[in-house]
């Protein structure tokens, strides 16, 4: 299974493999905005040599993204902020395995979108020869695009893509948004991509993750790239409605996240079993086991108490309409959706996982619950929907904490570091190579 995640992987084992490639590509025309790839194109074709067409000339340089899937989540709002800003330095690129909410907002900027039909995430030695088709779709989509760099997410397309990349001689940065292999997932998960981590890290120039705890993680199992590894904490807008909760006496609880194992939306309904005090919870998100919580709800006399309110593309104002963010999750890197709670001034509940404890004070701006701690978030939801004056406060905290820490001019001031570093090392050895 290793194999076909990563399928040329250990050639970074060879001794003297250059960071970088001694001969940048020129600049090609533009590619339509949305274009599937040709899964029969050959593998053989190489990157034309020669001097960087872009830095002769003084034309813009090419930025490629790749990331598996396209719904909403948090690794797709992170891509669509990149894309966003960096679009006006870079001509940009994106690759992905379907159409979805990041295709959909970058195709409104003009940005190319090229459809990658055999890159899914599913994880299973049934999908081997998926793989490498989708392997052969990326190596001949940077045929085609040619970009200065590539930077990647998601474990499928990290993976892939940064192996097709070494064969392009194309310098990588993958961001990993919660490493697949950190405290919590499933054995069998870790079991296969720990070591899968740990082999892609040699074929990358440079690796972000968006915690210290992923960058401690990566650390402790010498998952290091060839270059360097930095941790560079998640930022967003910092412009969004402050919270302004409804007068009706229930206290509003909001959960954002998809249904799935790693969110743990059953526990947030079992912790409501012992809290007796008027609450009103709402589920954003969708998910393979949503119906599963529908049942628990229904099971429970939760009915009316409960709104499964589904893919929103206005979280903002459900937020402001909020009193209390939870997130419960059996694991995390950084996630967005708890920066965006504290934005708008709320108070959050979540598991102490990954980096959460980075954004979430306990006391401060909300409070940390073990992970699958039943009692634990049901005691902090007491106390929290009892006091009033408790939520300001810890709001108000939360909003404060958001603004010094996690606006996102940070964020993308740091990654374009990372950018300019990859750069001009390249820059460094084409000259060199003279």
């Amino acid at each position: 299974m290793i194999g076909s995640l990563f399928p040329l992987a250990a050639l970074a084992s060879q001794d003297g493999a250059s960071l970088f490639h001694d001969d940048a590509v020129p600049a090609l025309g533009a590619s339509p905005v949305t274009r599937p790839i040709d899964a029969d194109a050959t593998l053989d074709e190489p990157a034309s040599p020669g001097t960087n067409g872009a830095a002769a000339s003084g034309a813009r340089e090419r930025l490629a993204y790749i990331v598996t899937r396209a719904h909403h989540g948090g690794a797709q709002a992170h891509v669509a902020a990149l894309i966003g800003h960096f679009r006006h330095h870079y001509d940009v690129y994106l690759a992905t395995g379907e159409e979805g909410y990041l295709t959909d907002a970058v195709k409104e900027w003009g940005v190319p979108v090229t459809i990658l039909p055999h890159l899914r995430p599913e994880l299973s030695p049934r999908m081997i020869v998926n793989d490498l088709r989708a392997f052969r779709e990326i190596h001949q989509w940077l045929g085609s695009v040619r970009p200065a760099i590539l930077h990647a997410h998601s474990s499928k397309a990290g993976g892939l893509g940064r192996c097709a990349a070494l064969l392009r001689r194309i310098p990588t940065v993958f961001t990993a948004h919660g490493w697949a292999f950190t405290e919590g997932v499933p054995f069998a998960q870790k079991l296969v991509m720990l070591p899968a981590e740990w082999l892609a890290a040699r074929v990358t120039n440079a690796i972000i993750t968006v915690s210290q705890a992923d960058h401690d993680l990566a650390e402790r199992y010498r998952v290091r790239a060839r270059g360097r590894i930095v941790a560079i904490h998640n930022g967003i807008e910092k412009d969004a409605p402050p919270a302004a909760p409804n007068a009706d006496g229930a206290v509003h609880l909001v959960c954002v996240a998809r249904f799935c194992a790693q969110k743990s939306q059953a526990l947030l309904v079992r912790a409501l079993e012992g809290v007796d005090e008027p609450w009103h919870l709402s589920f954003v998100g969708e998910g393979p086991l949503e119906d599963e919580v529908r049942s628990m709800v229904a099971d429970r006399g939760f009915n009316g108490r409960v709104d499964f309110l589904g893919a929103r593309d206005d979280v903002d104002s459900i937020l402001a309409r909020s009193d209390i963010f939870v997130l419960p999750s059996n694991w995390e890197g950084f996630p967005l959706t708890i920066l965006e709670a504290m934005r708008a001034g709320l108070p959050v509940i979540a598991s102490d996982v990954g980096g959460v404890r980075e954004a979430v004070f306990d006391g401060v701006t909300g409070y940390l619950v073990p992970r699958g701690d039943v009692q634990a978030f049901a005691e902090q939801l007491k106390l929290l929907i009892r006091d009033n004056g408790l939520r300001t406060t810890l709001g108000k905290s939360a909003r404060d904490v958001f603004l010094n820490e996690f606006v996102e001019e940070k964020m993308f001031a740091k990654v374009q570091a990372v950018y300019s570093l990859l750069a001009g090392a390249e820059r460094r050895q084409a000259v060199g190579a003279v």
